[in-house]
């Protein structure tokens, strides 16, 4: 398994923890801007998802 699908796998534990964490409809600071915390854990969900679609569209070595 490559450092992308390791990242995904540890991003998707933090997801775990933020979801019990964060009370719904919390907004959280991102920068300098505020957004609800439910877009902040979907935008860490689709990042992690794209960490592992590009492991697997990898050729494998031969």
């Amino acid at each position: 398994q490559g450092a992308s699908h390791a990242r995904a796998k540890a991003i998707r534990r933090a997801i775990e923890l933020l979801e019990m964490a964060l009370p719904k409809e919390a907004e959280v600071a991102v920068g300098t801007m505020f957004a609800y915390a439910d877009d902040v854990v979907d935008g860490f969900r689709k990042y992690a998802r794209a960490l592992e679609k590009k492991k697997s569209e990898r050729p494998a070595a031969e």
